[in-house]
């Protein structure tokens, strides 16, 4: 399960990535995360924690077709 801090990433970063027409994989979003947040480090930090499963449980409950 997500914690709320999690979902909140996933929200944000979801959101900016559909915008962009990004292609949402769970390899897309983590290279998204790491590459416009490096600079912050705690936020890095909370994201590497996230698996594989919790972002396509986050995809699927918010209906984000995910690959």
């Amino acid at each position: 399960m997500l914690t709320t801090s999690q979902e909140k990433i996933l929200d944000s970063v979801i959101s900016i990535m559909l915008k962009l027409q990004k292609t949402i994989t769970n390899e897309t979003i983590r290279q998204f995360i790491m590459t416009q947040i490096m600079h912050k480090t705690e936020l890095c930090s909370k994201v590497r924690k996230l698996r594989s499963v919790q972002i396509s449980e986050y995809c699927a409950k918010h209906k984000i077709k995910y690959k």
